[in-house]
C-alpha cells in the first residue's frame, strides 16, 4: 500500500533534482517523511534525479552561444574558455530553476475553476494549527497598497485563516485589521489591532478565537486566527470572507494609513461533496456487535501513513462504526483519534484517545454512545463504535463522515505523531430496499363465501 500524504511525495521528487542534494538528500527526506513502499520512493529519487541531465546535456552550450553578445551571458561565455567550465554554469542555472519553480509555486493562487478557493486540511497539533502546517498551503494575494498575502486551512470542524503582510512602520496599536465571513448561515466578524486586541464586527456567531497567533519579525506581521465551525463545517460549505487592512503611518489614526484587502468566496473541503460512494447496510441483531458480526461487511481504506481501515452497518435505527489500524508502538494514551459526522441535518462530533476517553466536539444531537468496546492485539488497535440516529436514519439520507487518527511514538505528546484518516459520503440503506410485487392476485365474481370449490386451478 502506498502511504504519504501526496505532497509529500512530490517534495521528495523537487529535491532529487537539486545538484549536489540528489539522492543523499531525498532519501533522508523520504524516510523522516515515512513513505512507503521503499521501492517507490527510490524509484521516484532516480528518476528525478535523472530528468534534468537531457536538458542541461543538449541546451546549456545553446544558451550560452546564443547569449554571447548580450551583456551578461556575453561575459560569462567568454570567460568559460574551457569546454568543462560550461558544465558548471549548467550546474549552477540548474540550481536556480527549482528555487525559482518553488518560490512561483507558493505565490500564485490556487482556485477553483469558478473562482472560488479551497480550503485544504492540515494535519495540526491538539486541533490547532502549527507554523509547519502552512508552508505547502497557496497564498491569496492581497490587493491595495501593501504586498501580503492570505492562508487558510481547516483541521476537523477547526478553521483558520493565516494573515501576513509587509510594513516596515511597525506602529503595531496604530494597525487596523477588520474582517468579517458567513458560513451556514452564520456570521463572524472582527476589528481591531496588532495588538492582541479585537472587538466584535456584527454578530459573533462562531463565539471564542480557538487560536490567535500575532508576531512581527523581518519587517512583516504575521497572524493567525482560528474558529471552531461547529456544525458549519460540512464539505462543500462556502465561507464568504471579506477581509482589510489599514497601514498607519506615523502620526496616523487607529484605521487610517495605506488599505490592502481581500474579498472571496472559500469552499471547505478538498473536493466538493459528490455522490456518495460507499453504502452502509443493515444487520438484524438486538444485542452489541462483534468483530464477528463485521466479517464480509467492505472495508474502507484510511488515506495516510499507517494501515487501517473502517466498516460500518446499522442495527434498526442505530449506526455502528469499526476502526482498526496497525500501531505496533501501543502508547494508546497519546494516540488521538478524532471524527465528526452529519445527517439528517444532526451533527456528532469527538475526540479522545485509545483508552476509551472522549470528548464531544459540539454539538452532539446523537447523546451517548450506544456501544463502546476498544481492544489491542496482535500489534493493531481495534474500535467499535455506536450510535441511535433515531429519527435520522431513514433510507436513502446521506451520512458525511471524517476521521483523524494520529499515531504517537515515544515521547510524542497527544494529537502529533504520523496522520491516517477518511473522508467520505455514505447512504444510509434499509435492510431489505422494495421491490416490485413478483406475483399477482386475481378476482372471482362470487357474492357468497368461497368454499374449498372456489379455489380449484
Amino acid at each position: 500500500m502506498i502511504k504519504g500524504l501526496w505532497y509529500k511525495w512530490i517534495i521528495v521528487f523537487l529535491v532529487s533534482m537539486v545538484p549536489l542534494v540528489e539522492l543523499r538528500g531525498a532519501i533522508p527526506i523520504a524516510e523522516g517523511f515515512h513513505l512507503r513502499p521503499m521501492w517507490l520512493y527510490i524509484l521516484i529519487i532516480i528518476i528525478g534525479n535523472m530528468l534534468p541531465v537531457p536538458i542541461i546535456f543538449f541546451f546549456a552550450r545553446k544558451v550560452l552561444l546564443w547569449g554571447k553578445d548580450k551583456k551578461y551571458i556575453g561575459l560569462v561565455y567568454f570567460k568559460t574558455k574551457m569546454k568543462k567550465k560550461v558544465l558548471f554554469l549548467a550546474v549552477a542555472s540548474l540550481l536556480a530553476f527549482p528555487a525559482l519553480a518553488l518560490n512561483n509555486s507558493r505565490e500564485t493562487s490556487v482556485v477553483k475553476a469558478d473562482g472560488k478557493v479551497v480550503v485544504k486540511e492540515v494535519d495540526g497539533q491538539s486541533g490547532l494549527t502549527t507554523e509547519s502546517d502552512w508552508t505547502s498551503l497557496e497564498q491569496h494575494a492581497l490587493t491595495g497598497e501593501d504586498s501580503g498575502y492570505l492562508q487558510f486551512a481547516s483541521i476537523g470542524s477547526n478553521f483558520f485563516i493565516r494573515f501576513h503582510v509587509n510594513d516596515d512602520s511597525y506602529f503595531k496599536s496604530a494597525e487596523k485589521v477588520d474582517f468579517e465571513f458567513t458560513v451556514g448561515g452564520k456570521h463572524e466578524g472582527r476589528q481591531g489591532n496588532l495588538d492582541s486586541w479585537f472587538a466584535p464586527l456584527g454578530a459573533n456567531d462562531l463565539g471564542d478565537l480557538i487560536q490567535l497567533d500575532e508576531g512581527y519579525a523581518d519587517g512583516a506581521y504575521t497572524m493567525v486566527l482560528g474558529w471552531n465551525l461547529g456544525e458549519s463545517a460540512a464539505p462543500s460549505n462556502e465561507i464568504s470572507l471579506a477581509f482589510n487592512y489599514h497601514n498607519a503611518g506615523e502620526g496616523d489614526s487607529w484605521g487610517a494609513g495605506k488599505y490592502s484587502h481581500f474579498e472571496g468566496t472559500l469552499v471547505l473541503g478538498s473536493e466538493p461533496a459528490a455522490e456518495p460512494s460507499y453504502v452502509i447496510g443493515a444487520k438484524d441483531i438486538a444485542n452489541n456487535l462483534t468483530d464477528a458480526d463485521f466479517e464480509g461487511l467492505d472495508k474502507y481504506v484510511l488515506e495516510g501513513e499507517d494501515n487501517g481501515y473502517l466498516q460500518f452497518t446499522m442495527v434498526g435505527t442505530r449506526l455502528y462504526m469499526r476502526f482498526n489500524i496497525e500501531d505496533a508502538t501501543n502508547f494508546q494514551s497519546a494516540e488521538k483519534l478524532d471524527f465528526e459526522f452529519t445527517v439528517g441535518g444532526k451533527h456528532e462530533g469527538r475526540q479522545g484517545n485509545l483508552e476509551s476517553w472522549f470528548a464531544p466536539i459540539e454539538p452532539n444531537d446523537f447523546g451517548n454512545f450506544v456501544q463502546l468496546n476498544e481492544t489491542y492485539a496482535d500489534g493493531a488497535y481495534d474500535v467499535i463504535l455506536g450510535w441511535d440516529l433515531a429519527d435520522a436514519a431513514v433510507q436513502g439520507n446521506v451520512l458525511a463522515m471524517t476521521l483523524h487518527y494520529h499515531n504517537a511514538g515515544e515521547g510524542d505528546s497527544w494529537g502529533s505523531g504520523a496522520l491516517s484518516q477518511f473522508v467520505g459520503n455514505l447512504y444510509l440503506l434499509d435492510k431489505q430496499p422494495a421491490v416490485e410485487p413478483s406475483y399477482v392476485i386475481g378476482a372471482k365474481d362470487i357474492a357468497n363465501n368461497l368454499t374449498d370449490a372456489d379455489f380449484e386451478g
